[in-house]
């Protein structure tokens, strides 16, 4: 389909999957019933064993009017596929959308007006849905921003109760490629890493005052689920790069943008303090010594309980205050620690 139908790709959605055969279809049916066109779906496998695979062959036959590009790759992880998606993409504009999530019906032609427009933003913002056992729980609306550039964006975002997700935003793909972001392989919180410094360096940003995206919370065999000393290692690790990558500030304003990342970011150290009693010995130690080599992030909170936390943490060192965190948890669980 020659060199002129190519570029008129407006939007590529990459949508890595990993054993998601009960919610991959709805995924794509969202996708298919919105009514817009000049898209394309990029899906990468990375490695599925369940029957992921055979749903997505049969949805592209059943949708010929729909371009894909379908790529199999071995397991490497969720950042693994996502740059793959980038890699194979040919959009205009890019938005990573996971595979249990899904569109809300009929919003993302907001999302078109303002990328068919003049205004071309590297970056737009949409609203979404969090969803627990097929109820909305939250609406979240992106936050109205007095300027455009990352840096306004990002203290006017901050203000507020802040997540890193990237299905949270449309990016434009020359934008992706000029800077070489690429999403860090082999790492949990690659969104946490990545999006902060992709917003930071941003002219122009537009939101959309609208859920276009229905976010599943706590799935079964979701990756979030349950305790992995690994992703709480990770998420100190996060925390820390992104602190000292932050440091360097060039004016007065990006000076504050900088303490207000920074302490976003320092408040992972506490949530990696909760579970150091929750889990064994030898995972236990490993995590201690992580979180000692890195109790210099606390210093950073300035805001939220945390604030309280950074206290106790000076008081009663690492453990006591991992301990009081454990308890508390355990008493508002009624003992059952999951």
């Amino acid at each position: 389909d020659g060199g002129m139908m190519e570029n008129n790709i407006l939007l590529s959605i990459i949508i890595p999957v990993y054993n998601t055969e009960g919610y991959i279809e709805r995924c794509l049916e969202s996708i298919a019933n919105q009514q817009v066109n000049n898209y394309e779906i990029v899906i990468i496998n990375d490695g599925s064993t369940d029957g992921s695979d055979k749903i997505i062959k049969t949805f592209i036959i059943s949708h010929p009017q729909i371009k894909f590009k379908y790529y199999n790759q071995k397991n490497k992880g969720l950042s693994s596929a996502r740059n793959k998606g980038i890699e194979l993409a040919e959009g205009t504009y890019l938005h990573f959308i996971d595979s249990d999530d899904y569109l809300v019906n009929n919003n993302y032609k907001f999302v078109y007006e303002i990328i068919s427009s003049d205004m071309k933003p590297d970056i737009i913002e949409i609203g979404f849905n969090i969803i627990r056992n097929n109820t909305i729980v939250k609406r979240v609306l992106p936050v109205k921003t007095k300027g455009e550039g990352g840096i306004d964006y990002l203290i006017q975002s901050l203000e507020n109760d802040y997540a890193w997700y990237p299905w949270k935003y449309i990016i434009k793909r020359s934008y992706m490629l000029s800077y070489n972001f690429m999403f860090p392989v082999g790492t949990k919180y690659e969104d946490v890493y990545l999006i902060p410094r992709i917003l930071h360096k941003v002219e122009r940003i537009k939101t959309v005052e609208k859920e276009c995206y229905n976010y599943i919370l706590g799935r079964p065999g979701a990756i979030t689920n349950g305790i992995n000393i690994k992703c709480e290692i990770d998420k100190i690790n996060v925390a820390a790069a992104n602190i000292s990558f932050f440091e360097k500030n060039e004016n007065n304003k990006s000076n504050e943008c900088k303490k207000m990342l920074q302490n976003n970011f320092s408040h992972l150290y506490f949530s990696a303090l909760i579970p150091l009693y929750a889990v064994k010995n030898d995972e236990r130690k490993e995590l201690y010594n992580v979180l000692k080599r890195n109790k210099k992030i606390a210093r950073y909170t300035s805001t939220g309980p945390q604030k309280i936390l950074k206290i106790l943490l000076f008081i009663l060192g690492i453990k006591g205050t991992a301990f009081l965190l454990y308890i508390r948890m355990v008493l508002k669980n009624g003992f059952k620690f999951v």
